[in-house]
């Protein structure tokens, strides 16, 4: 994934955000994102789906 694709995800949902008038969240915009083109990796990827898991939950783990 690039840091441009994660860059370009992540000011959508700040905007997003904003418009919906959240305050706050788990994961910043940027995780987020990285969150959501990781599990779209996997639909299109089942062969890579363990390693990406574990980064999902190496993920998750860092941001509590």
């Amino acid at each position: 994934m690039s840091t441009r694709t994660v860059r370009v995800l992540a000011g959508l949902l700040r905007g997003h955000r904003r418009r919906i008038g959240t305050r706050w969240r788990r994961l910043t915009p940027a995780r987020q994102a990285l969150l959501v083109l990781a599990l779209r990796k996997i639909r299109s990827s089942p062969s890579q789906a363990g390693q990406l898991v574990t980064a999902i939950q190496t993920l998750m783990i860092t941001t509590t």
